[in-house]
């Protein structure tokens, strides 16, 4: 199980986004990180939102013309969020696959 373990976070994108790693299950020869997306899109998700609501309050007490700068800038920085929470998903899927294949080789396909 460490093998595995290790395998699967010798790579810099798992390592640099921070996550916890609930359940390393192997099947088949086959390595499955459950709930790894949820768990970091739920995060990232609720700091935006966040992040969002401090705004507009902080923005609403100021006056109307701040107001709509303080929006634009906002729906800007929601854009760049989205943007590369993609980016972060796409290289999470090469990342496990990778994983997958490399445990896959050292246990050996199952016929």
């Amino acid at each position: 199980m460490c093998l595995c373990t290790d395998l699967l976070f010798s790579n810099n994108f798992i390592i640099r986004s921070r996550m916890n790693v609930n359940e390393l299950l192997i099947k088949d020869g086959l390595a499955t990180v459950t709930t790894i997306n949820q768990i970091e899109n739920k995060r990232i998700a609720n700091e935006v939102v966040r992040k969002f609501i401090r705004a507009e309050l902080k923005a609403e007490k100021s006056e109307k013309g701040l107001w709509m700068t303080s929006s634009i800038g906002i729906m800007d920085r929601l854009s760049n969020l989205k943007h590369k929470l993609r980016d972060w998903t796409d290289n999470l899927k090469r990342s496990l696959i990778s994983a997958q294949s490399r445990i896959t080789g050292y246990f050996g396909k199952k016929k």
